[in-house]
């Protein structure tokens, strides 16, 4: 099959800097050339998403009334799905409200509806439970970004997991690079602790001051940057009090030269899907302090160490860490290309299960 497939990406979450939207523009930048995807989202999203829809040569339709309006979002998102011609539909979620969309793309004659689960728990649990019996008949094909996170949407039922990818080569670590970031952020001879992520309840980065306050007590050396923004920012700020030792760098283009200068990457969430941020750390060879609420498949090289969310622990365990060495550092891209996660790859793996659910309609060989 060489024809270009058309692909609808439905993202039911809000647009902002997430892995979901990691995810997806990663995989469509590899494919640009093999699959035209066109993009449904339940918000505006900001200027730069919009010019890379625009670089990918596909649209955008922004429904905003999915949970306002449930019945006039289907309505219209059938409408879009049957005037645009695609060869499938693939919803990204966490729950089993995505039967909202798969309603929607059966109404509009989609043959091949994908829903791929994002995570290990969702906010609505009470409609998660009622759907269910609906949700599992509503899709054709079931995709995860993990095992975790599949078992929790599709229980026993089937799923395919399609990897997160990324650009390894993006994120090898380089001694020189580390240097140069050290000496602009004047952190020469420090511990730097690092954690990137969006600012939410879930990342739960506020957990994370108590114990970093303990451990920096006992640590002259230690430093602690958070790179993300996000509506939970301003709490966490507001519980590091103006402590010269914790900084926040907001969004940051620069990530994997940060982690670069960094010597601990550090993920305290309640719960995740496969976060992306901690492949990239790996990749740069970083040891990982996480949060034993996080899938263990995350653990993809021997650098993830998991605790449990005891401030106590933490805090002994942040004082006592101390830096890779530089042979490490230097080996993690080629561990993580090892374990599956180069985006090329990945990538493969995604247009080949599109190909597959093409093949198996169209009854080709």
């Amino acid at each position: 099959m060489s024809k270009e497939l058309r692909i609808l990406q439905i993202l039911n979450m809000r647009s902002v800097n997430n892995g979901i939207i990691s995810y997806v523009f990663t995989e469509m930048d590899a494919l640009e050339d093999r699959v035209r995807s066109d993009f449904v989202m339940v918000n505006e999203p900001d200027e730069p998403l919009k010019q890379h829809i625009e670089r990918l040569g596909g649209k955008l339709f922004v429904l905003k009334m999915r949970n306002r309006k449930p019945l006039e979002y289907i309505r219209r998102l059938s409408e879009i799905i049957r005037e645009g011609a695609y060869d499938a539909v693939h919803a990204h979620g966490n729950s089993c409200t995505l039967l909202t969309e798969m309603i929607a793309a059966e109404r509009a004659g989609m043959k091949i509806r994908i829903t791929h689960a994002h995570n290990t728990t969702c906010n609505q649990k009470f409609l998660h439970a009622a759907l269910r019996p609906f949700f599992d008949r509503s899709y054709t094909s079931a995709a995860a970004c993990g095992d975790a996170a599949g078992r929790f949407l599709y229980h026993s039922r089937p799923f395919t997991v399609l990897k997160n990818g990324i650009e390894t080569d993006r994120f090898a670590f380089r001694p020189d690079i580390r240097k140069r970031v050290r000496n602009e952020l004047g952190f020469d001879g420090r511990f730097v602790i690092l954690h990137v992520g969006g600012f939410n309840d879930y990342k739960n980065q506020i957990f994370l001051i108590p114990p970093l306050r303990k451990a920096m007590d006992r640590r002259r050396d230690a430093v602690m940057l958070f790179v993300g923004d996000g509506e939970r920012m301003d709490a966490v700020m507001e519980k590091a009090g103006g402590d010269h030792r914790i900084r926040f760098l907001g969004k940051r283009s620069d990530v994997p030269e940060l982690l670069a200068a960094a010597d601990l990457f550090v993920l305290p969430s309640l719960h995740e899907g496969f976060p992306i941020s901690l492949i990239e750390a790996q990749a740069s060879g970083l040891p990982c302090l996480v949060s034993d609420a996080v899938t263990g498949d995350a653990a993809i090289t021997g650098l993830v160490r998991f605790l449990p969310l005891d401030e106590g622990k933490w805090a002994d365990a942040m004082a006592g860490a101390v830096p890779e060495d530089e042979e490490t550092r230097l080996s993690g891209t080629e561990r993580v290309r090892e374990a599956g996660y180069e985006r090329t790859d990945t990538a493969e793996e995604l247009l080949q299960f599109y190909r597959d659910q093409v093949e198996t309609v169209r009854g080709e060989p």
